[in-house]
Parts: C-alpha cells; structure tokens; sequence
C-alpha cells in the first residue's frame, strides 16, 4: 500500500507525477492528491471463469454502464455492488457484453469526457482491482463478455495528476502527421500548435489588389476586402519602416489610400502559413519578411531609420525599386535601369516609365499606346517630373539591391532588345536610343 509517485524534468522544469504505467491510483481523503500505490496483494485473485475470455466471441449485445451511477442509493456504487445487484438481471435481458465506462482513474468529469491520470488504474472510487476482477470473472461466469471504456485521449490538466505534462492541453487546428511519428513527436506537435499549413507564392511585381485577388482565388481569405482592411491596421506602431508613409489610393479604385500605403512593403515570396490564418497574420508575415530582407540591405547602405541613402527616404527607394521590379526583365539590368532612373532625377529630367503609366491605368498589358500616355495620374511619369507618389509593385530583393546600388553610368535612356533575351539597350543620347528603338520596332 506504499504510495509512490515520480520526479520529472521537462523544458527545465521538475515536478512530481502519478507513474503512467502504475496499476494502482488513490486518492487522499484531507489533501484531495492523487497518489500511485504499490499493489501487491499476498493473495492473487483466483479466477473461476474457467478462461472464459479466451473463448470464441459471438456477436456483441452491448450493455452499456457506469459503475458509479448504477445504484439507486445516493451514493458512489462499487464494482462488487454492480457485479452482485445489476449482472444477473442485465444477462436476464438478453445481453451478453456490458461495457463499463469511465474505468480509468480520473480526477474529474469535463463536457468532453473524463479526465484520465495514467494508462492502467482502475478507478479508486468503486473499490480496489480485485473487485473489479470479481465483477469480471463473475459477468464471464454469467456468459458474458465486458468491455472495459478505456481512453487516452482525454489526459488530466493538473500536472501532479497528468501524464508527464500529455494533459490533454492541445491547441485546435488541422495537423499533418507522418506514419513514421512517434507518439511523443505527435503529443508535442499536437501542444506547440504546430498546425497544417497551406504555402503561397506572390511573385515579384504584384500589387496590393494582385495578391489580395490570389489569395481570395486560393481560399486563403474569403474575399479581396479581408486583405485591404486587414492593411489598413496599424502596422506603423511594429515596423520602422512605414513611420510616415502616405499614399493615393489605388488608381483602380479598389484599394483604399490607407490600405495601399503598403503597396510595395508586402513582400513577394512562397510563404507556409496555418490552415485558415487570418488575413491579418498573412500582412504581418508579409511585412515581416520584408523587414527582413530591406532592413539589412538598407543599414548596410548606409541608411537608418529616419536617414536616406542616394538622397532617397525609404518610402522613396521603395518606390524607385518597383519600377526597377516592373521594368527589368533581365537580372544583368536592375542595376543599369536604376541608374538611368538617377540620372533622369539628378538633371530634371522626367523618368517617362511605361509600367507607371499602366499602374495608373489600373491594369497590366504588353504594349503602352499614346492614349494611354495622357491618363492623368501623379503616378504617371510622363506626365509628372519626379518619382510618382509610391511604390507600384512590390520588389524582391535584387531590384532593391539594384535600387541601393545603382551602376555608374551616363545612360539616360533603354530600350528593349528585339531578341527576345529580355535584355535591354542603354544610351546616353536621343540618337543612339532612336537607333536602338527602330530596331526594336523592326523586331516585331
């Protein structure tokens, strides 16, 4: 009748468990503690059923009973009670299983169940082991089969009666497993919440309107407008880099001017977030990983928070490296077409970019007509000297360098190559670049 109970040490934390493997639980009457207790009766029970259990099973009639509340007394019932008072008259009525819920010792009832403190106690309050094995050998005596409700799943909350911290305190989510998983790696996917998770992709040059029409496409959020008022929040109070930044809204009309102050901040990436995330975790993945990949490159520039580099502010690079993003088709380019861009800055001269013109169109197409080039937009560059207001897409990291990093050159003007490399032509006069165009033009 020695009580035990076992010391562990998780996550650098030690305290004292009941033995998940112990045969036998009780419960202190002043403390209300549970206790592990060595049961090694001097006399092994004698069983008289005549190896009843190792007999063919017929069809199951199942009896279904708690052994607590199958008295009419206003009392806890006990094994030798039920195998005594209910056994005979439950086989009068043509059943031949009884399955005994609630078995397990277990501190406590939930809405969901009975909270269990190891695998293999009987339940202290009916009685001691041998009446359950008497309430056994004599259903067996009776031709009757017993199930006993045995479960697992719901393990108690308090530690000193849990099962080594498995308490049942799992996070809800959907989860993948492996069938190579132990049971330990599953208990400890289940309580860190390591849930299910969905991957995305938001290539470079997509806008704000552009990712929320995909992720509502792919299910991740129910419609375009989750995505803009979850960007309308205030994300200024966590990331440095949106103190002070304003924007129009989105030429379209789509997105609202408070919302599409993160055009260009939203980082085009493949992405794993938990199955059904919010709209609100995805912006601040995305705009924690842009803070990760810009905030380096930015320091390492020379900038801080508040500085400029190139005489640029943040909100202003981030808008010369969108246009790098839409204008570059080849990587050997990003840093040429930035440094045209300074250039065209640095003598007055207007920038004339094609994909600002589109971005204030409110759509993306192959070829900018001379109609278009008279939309009246302050992101329209042929219209306005200057940067437009802001970022027209977002940038990955090699446009950003290109932007930080500018190649030394005199150029002036580019045109796209007619090969079909994606490559471009650069030059430092009107001539050379109407060269460059014809050929261009003859390509097609």
């Amino acid at each position: 009748g020695q009580l035990v109970k076992i010391q562990v040490t998780k996550d650098g934390k030690t305290s004292d468990h009941i033995p998940a493997y112990i045969r036998r639980v009780v419960q202190d009457p002043q403390t209300n503690v549970f206790n592990g207790q060595i049961w090694a009766p001097a006399r092994p029970f004698k069983w008289t059923d005549g190896g009843y259990g190792k007999r063919k099973v017929a069809p199951p009639y199942i009896y279904e009973a708690h052994i607590g509340m199958a008295q009419e007394k206003e009392a806890v019932g006990t094994y030798r009670e039920f195998a005594d008072f209910n056994l005979e008259y439950i086989h009068s009525l043509g059943y031949n299983t009884v399955q005994l819920m609630a078995i397990q010792e277990h501190p406590y009832y939930a809405s969901f169940g009975y909270q269990v403190t190891n695998f293999f106690a009987a339940s202290s309050r009916y009685g001691e082991p041998e009446d359950l094995k008497y309430l056994i050998n004599k259903a067996h005596e009776l031709g009757m089969y017993v199930l006993l409700d045995v479960i697992h799943s719901h393990a108690s909350a308090n530690a000193y009666e849990g099962l080594n911290g498995l308490d049942g305190t799992f996070q809800a989510g959907d989860y993948q497993f492996s069938p190579s998983m132990t049971t330990s790696e599953i208990m400890d996917l289940l309580q860190n919440g390591r849930k299910a998770e969905v991957s995305f992709t938001i290539p470079e040059g997509y806008t704000i309107k552009d990712t929320a029409e995909k992720l509502a496409e792919e299910g991740l959020i129910t419609s375009p407008e989750e995505f803009y008022a979850a960007c309308e929040e205030d994300w200024e109070s966590v990331f440095w880099f949106l103190n002070g930044v304003t924007n129009e809204a989105d030429p379209s009309g789509t997105v609202s001017a408070k919302a599409n102050r993160l055009e260009g901040f939203l980082y085009p990436e493949t992405y794993r977030v938990p199955v059904g995330a919010a709209a609100h975790d995805i912006v601040e993945r995305m705009l924690s990983q842009f803070d990760a990949v810009f905030t380096p490159l930015w320091q390492e520039a020379g900038g801080t928070d508040g500085g400029t580099v190139n005489g640029l502010t943040v909100h202003e690079m981030v808008t010369l490296a969108s246009l790098v993003e839409r204008e570059s088709k080849a990587a050997t380019d990003r840093d040429k077409i930035a440094s045209v861009i300074y250039n065209r800055l640095n003598i007055g001269m207007k920038l004339q970019i094609d994909a600002t013109v589109l971005y204030a169109l409110g759509e993306w197409k192959e070829r900018v007509y001379y109609s278009d080039l008279e939309v009246d937009s302050p992101y329209n560059t042929y219209a306005y000297a200057g940067l437009p207001v802001g970022p027209i897409c977002s940038s990955g990291e090699a446009s950003i360098e290109g932007a930080l990093y500018p190649a030394t050159t005199n150029y002036i003007y580019y045109v796209l190559k007619g090969d079909g490399s994606g490559e471009h032509n650069f030059a430092e006069d009107a001539a050379t670049f109407e060269q460059y165009k014809a050929e261009y033009l003859n390509s097609l």
